[in-house]
């Protein structure tokens, strides 16, 4: 039996243990408990400081920023294992350069990204699912640069140099962000994709939305040595230059639109392509290149006395790839997410989600399909830190038919 990592997450752990009380002091009684009130005085002078540094940085044209997410999940049923546990984090440390402020280069920004991963996978050891049911796991413990890009807006164009998490830009479904199931994130059928954690050296172009138009498009290039097993989130612009066949490449087209005036949506279909040479999954000959599709819509089906923050948005999403090359050939997803939903908990969230992929034959599974369903709340006790429970159940985990698993995870987020 592979030992827990709880070593590798004591730090991150213990720093979110004595943090949260002073943060949370704002919901306990104040006015009865001398304690609470000190710990509440604190926690206050101490968001005063920090605001007050993060104006004088912004200022000059700098903003810094921090998060510490850190996952506790537990498998109730099936899967791979229901006695052991999962624990992992994520610790996030990003800054921002305004260029016009600090150099005097209009409408530009510098951009820089490290983060460290640490502890279980918990699709490893827990469920065995093939979607990752936890968007923050990697097997992989590793601290890293992960992106590091310049970024200019020319009048309705854009373009982004350097390192950089396609995610970003391309496949994203901006509503569906709350959910912990990493098919919400992105679809499972592109592989090779450029994002967390193998992150890559590349250019985005894109042409931006505007009044005038609602049309927006984007097109990248980028290094695509990752699915030749080279970990392109450790590396700079070394492997884009030097392996000029392993490229990733993609584009994305769409509209946007706003119904009654309030209620925004957008839809997009992208096409993406890898250039190198990739082996079948039956080991018996290979391709040289390989081509996918996916497509989102996305729309805000109510809110709330006219307020963007607050209300009910729906998401579709689905990705189309070769099943001689990749694990997983198809992909449908579906959500629904509340902002504000109960009295005085305005910003608060639940969401409910479906994700349907179905597996390559040649992958060898005894299932060609699975089925993951998420509902989670998620509860922002004070502006910085929040706890969010969630429990997915998962059909036929990794393609093994009559091993349903049910995880449950609890996820606190800090946030600076």
């Amino acid at each position: 039996m592979v030992e827990p990592k709880s070593s590798a997450i004591f730090i991150p752990a213990a720093a979110l243990l004595v943090l949260a009380p002073a943060l949370t002091a704002e919901l306990a009684q104040t006015d009865n408990n001398p304690a609470a009130s000190a710990n509440f005085a604190i926690a206050d002078q101490f968001q005063q400081w920090y605001q007050n540094e993060q104006d004088y940085l912004a200022s000059k044209g700098i903003e810094a920023a921090a998060s510490l997410t850190v996952d506790y999940s537990k498998n109730l049923m099936g899967g791979i294992s229901t006695r052991r546990d999962a624990l992992r984090s994520l610790f996030d440390l990003s800054i921002t350069f305004d260029l016009e402020t600090i150099a005097q280069i209009k409408n530009a920004t510098f951009f820089i990204d490290a983060y460290s991963i640490n502890g279980d996978d918990g699709s490893e050891v827990l469920t065995g699912d093939a979607q990752a049911f936890s968007n923050i796991d990697y097997s992989d413990n590793r601290t890293q640069i992960a992106e590091a890009w310049f970024e200019q807006t020319i009048g309705n164009f854009a373009y982004k140099l350097g390192k950089i998490d396609v995610n970003g830009d391309f496949a994203f479904v901006e509503s569906a962000g709350e959910f912990i199931n990493s098919s919400a994130g992105f679809s499972p059928t592109i592989i090779g994709f450029p994002t967390y954690p193998e992150t890559a050296f590349g250019l985005t172009l894109k042409l931006l939305p505007s009044e005038e138009s609602p049309y927006f498009a984007s097109l990248g290039i980028y290094d695509g040595s990752n699915l030749r097993g080279i970990r392109t989130g450790l590396r700079g612009p070394s492997s884009f230059i030097d392996n000029d066949s392993d490229l990733f490449l993609i584009t994305e087209a769409g509209i946007q639109w706003t119904v009654q005036d309030q209620l925004a949506g957008r839809f997009a279909i992208g096409v993406w392509r890898y250039t190198g040479d990739i082996e079948y999954l039956s080991k018996i000959g290979h391709d040289n290149n390989t081509t996918g599709y996916y497509g989102l819509i996305e729309q805000q089906l109510y809110n709330e006395n006219d307020t963007e923050n607050q209300g009910l948005n729906g998401f579709i999403q689905f990705g189309v790839a070769d099943k001689n090359v990749a694990e997983i050939d198809r992909h449908v997803g579906a959500g629904l997410v509340y902002t504000g939903l109960l009295p005085n908990r305005d910003d608060d969230s639940i969401g409910l989600m479906g994700s349907y992929i179905r597996l390559s034959n040649p992958a060898g599974v005894l299932e060609d399909t699975e089925f993951a369903a998420e509902l989670f709340y998620k509860a922002q006790l004070t502006q910085n830190f929040s706890i969010k429970p969630d429990i997915q159940w998962i059909a036929n985990p990794g393609g093994i038919d009559g091993n349903d698993a049910l995880v449950s995870t609890l996820r606190a987020e800090i946030s600076f």
